[in-house]
């Protein structure tokens, strides 16, 4: 069966159509996802910077997680009871989790059980009585809570690890 000449155009047009459609749709969405990104060259990471801190106090095997004694893996989840109790714990963990020297950004104070331990205890001083004010300078706070297994002499007790992280504003 023959078709006219322009019923054997219509698919090539709606084809044409629907390409050029969706053209339009990505060119003008990659213009505005650009011009977003040159507009606003501030983005607010207070809250992956305070959960990827909480993380790393807690569960890094440089500070407070425990490490398989045979294998020197380290134990998801698992607190270390001695570093708890250790003196030097608050160096330690500046060590640890490096912001540079000195370290005038962030801090935090971690509670497990009845245990409080501070990561960069001046600044945590310093910054306490300025949380909630708003503009420059000011302090950000969240408070972030994990269920942790402490560890010690060989025994797993469950606890509720409570970290409390403060930086200063930039926004």
């Amino acid at each position: 069966m023959m078709r006219s000449s322009k019923a054997q155009t219509t698919p090539y047009i709606l084809t044409w159509i629907v390409f050029t459609a969706l053209m339009l749709v990505i060119i003008f969405g990659s213009m505005l996802f650009w011009l977003d990104g040159k507009i606003n060259v501030q983005r607010d990471t207070f809250n992956a910077d305070a959960g990827i801190l909480a993380q790393r106090l807690l569960f890094s095997p440089n500070a407070l997680g425990a490490t398989d004694s045979l294998t020197g893996r380290p134990l998801p989840g698992i607190i270390d009871g001695a570093k708890l109790i250790d003196k030097d714990i608050n160096k330690a963990l500046l060590d640890a989790v490096y912001y540079g020297e000195p370290n005038n950004v962030i801090a935090a104070k971690i509670t497990i059980g009845s245990q409080v331990v501070h990561y960069n205890e001046q600044l945590y001083r310093r910054l306490l009585p300025q949380l909630g004010a708003s503009g420059p300078g000011a302090t950000r706070g969240i408070t972030i809570t994990a269920t942790v297994l402490v560890r010690e002499e060989n025994r797993d007790e469950p606890a509720l690890a409570t970290v409390e992280v403060l930086r200063v504003n930039e926004i």
